[in-house]
C-alpha cells in the first residue's frame, strides 16, 4: 500500500505540458507543438529550411519537469522523412509566462 501511495503523489506531480513554439535560425523556421498528460502525449514537429521540409510526430514517454523548464523525450513515430522513423527525439521547453499582445 505504501508503494502504491507514493507512485499515486509522483504521477499528480506532473500535471502536464501543453503549448507550441516557433524559433527561426536564418532561413530555417522550426515549429513544435506538445500536448502531454503526466508522462506521456504527443508532439508534432516541423522545420521549413532552404534544403527542404521535415515534418513529423514523436510519441513522447519521459517528461521531467522542474520549476518552469520541462524536458521531454520520445520516438519519432512519423515522418516524411523515413530515415526519422525510430529516432529518438529529445527537447526542452521553458514557460515565460503568458505572451503579451501587442
Amino acid at each position: 500500500m505504501f508503494r502504491t501511495l507514493i507512485a499515486l503523489a509522483l504521477t499528480s506531480l506532473v500535471a502536464g505540458v501543453k503549448g507550441s513554439g516557433t524559433i527561426t535560425f536564418g532561413s530555417s523556421v522550426e515549429h513544435i507543438s506538445v500536448s502531454v498528460s503526466g508522462s506521456s502525449g504527443r508532439a508534432t514537429f516541423e522545420d521549413k529550411a532552404a534544403g527542404g521540409n521535415v515534418n513529423g510526430q514523436i510519441d513522447i514517454k519521459c517528461v521531467n519537469i522542474v520549476g518552469n523548464t520541462a524536458t521531454l523525450s520520445g520516438l519519432v513515430t512519423h515522418s516524411n522523412s523515413k530515415s526519422l522513423i525510430g529516432s529518438e527525439g529529445v527537447f526542452r521547453i521553458v514557460d515565460n509566462g503568458k505572451r503579451a499582445d501587442m
